[in-house]
């Protein structure tokens, strides 16, 4: 028995009620104009071991790079873990206010580390030293036991706000502004 269902033919059991001959419902059947004839498809082995590699090749590139970005993704992971432990803030301009604030201090320190080995080339003799050498709001205040007047020697460096001198001790106020 032929039944049709959605343009699909089924073919049933003979039932001796339907007369229908498969060969007179094929004949009825409208085919599609469009065709694919599968005996123009030739193929030989080269062809599909050519296609093979390449799809191999393919693959073991993309594998490779799922690695590598594996890789560099754990070595972030731990840099991100590094840096966790100091407590930074996330975001950059908070990061860059940080880092122009250190920057500061470490252009005074380096201006400061200067300003002492100045300090450790004072002419001096054996028996005179320095009695007062301190650093407070951008100025230096010196006291020196000695018995010259160390006028000349500072003002190479610094602007002298003060000084003051007597015949035992040299004494005073530096900045560079």
């Amino acid at each position: 028995m032929l039944k049709k269902i959605d343009d699909i033919l089924f073919c049933y059991p003979n039932d001796k009620s339907c007369k229908t001959n498969i060969k007179d419902a094929i004949k009825n059947i409208k085919q599609s104009s469009k065709k694919m004839k599968f005996d123009a498809i030739n193929i030989d082995k080269m062809t599909i071991f050519m296609s093979g590699f390449i799809f191999l090749a393919i693959n073991i590139y993309f594998l490779s790079g799922f690695i590598n970005y594996k890789k560099v993704s754990l070595k972030l992971k731990q840099k991100q873990n590094e840096l966790s432990k100091y407590h930074l803030p996330l975001t950059q301009i908070q990061l860059n206010a940080i880092y122009s604030k250190l920057k500061k201090i470490d252009s005074l320190q380096q201006i400061i580390r200067k300003d002492l080995e100045f300090f450790s080339k004072t002419p001096l003799n054996k028996n005179e030293e320095y009695k007062i050498l301190s650093f407070e709001n951008k100025f230096y205040y010196i006291k020196i036991k000695t018995s010259k007047n160390l006028h000349n020697f500072f003002s190479k460096r610094f602007i002298i706000k003060s000084e003051e001198f007597n015949k035992t001790s040299y004494q005073t106020k530096l900045t560079h502004e």
